[in-house]
């Protein structure tokens, strides 16, 4: 049985507004993501400019006179703050790839509500173009018509 546009458009309805619903939490995915890394980048920039400063006052102390126990405690923590910065970078790279995933998926669901669209918008047309057609059907027999009654009339 054959199904018209407007059938075809409705019954398309509910999947095109699920399919909106996943583009939207994909979307939302991409700003939570994104929102991570920012911190992410944040906190790695953060370390890195406390790493600069505290080598910067290690500098001066040696400068000015230290003693090798306070030297090593510098080192220690030196060490400690730059596998700090290692794993920070780790993190900011694993942020990226998960943005670059969730963008992935958001693109993904985007093109299938464009699809859906895409035929929804072709049903409306079809139904629009069936629709002219019967119109003028409807009109040219209804001219006929006219004229058939007028011949008749004046005969």
């Amino acid at each position: 049985m054959a199904h018209s546009g407007k059938e075809k458009t409705q019954r398309l309805q509910p999947v095109y507004e699920m399919a909106c619903d996943k583009e939207r939490l994909a979307a939302q995915a991409v700003g939570e993501v994104f929102r991570d890394l920012e911190f992410q980048r944040l906190r790695l920039s953060e370390l890195l400019r406390y790493r600069d400063e505290y080598v910067q006052r290690m500098q001066e102390q040696v400068r000015s006179g230290m003693d090798m126990v306070q030297l090593n405690d510098y080192r220690a923590f030196l060490s400690k703050l730059s596998r700090a910065i290692t794993q920070q970078e780790h993190a900011v790279r694993l942020s990226e790839d998960a943005l670059t995933e969730k963008k992935q998926a958001w693109y993904y669901h985007r093109g299938k509500v464009k699809a859906l669209l895409k035929v929804m918008e072709q049903h409306r047309r079809l139904m629009q173009i069936n629709d002219n057609r019967r119109e003028q059907g409807e009109s040219d027999e209804f001219a006929l018509l006219g004229r058939s009654l007028l011949r008749r009339v004046s005969d």
